[in-house]
């Protein structure tokens, strides 16, 4: 058993912050790859929303809690669409 493993074992709450941490990343790592396919910086992309490059630079730095407003806000400013989905582990 690996250290993460291990400490994700030892409660809930040490589970649900790796789940939260791993949504974030999975997220934010998504929005970057399909900025770069688009070719759109993230000054383009505070255009599209109507926000500031310094906005958009804390929603994509991986270091906020990313609403479901701000995502599907961001999704359409790439003319994504946006899909969620639940699984049993």
């Amino acid at each position: 058993m690996s250290i993460l493993d291990a400490w994700v074992a030892e409660s809930t709450e040490n589970k649900a912050l790796l789940d939260e941490e791993t949504l974030i990343l999975e997220v934010t790592e998504q929005f970057w790859e399909n900025m770069n396919q688009q070719g759109v910086t993230k000054a383009e992309l505070a255009r599209r929303m109507g926000v500031s490059k310094a906005h958009v630079s804390k929603l994509l730095d991986g270091s906020n809690n990313l609403t479901l407003r701000k995502i599907a806000n961001m999704a359409t400013a790439l003319s994504m669409k946006l899909n969620v989905s639940l699984e049993p582990e």
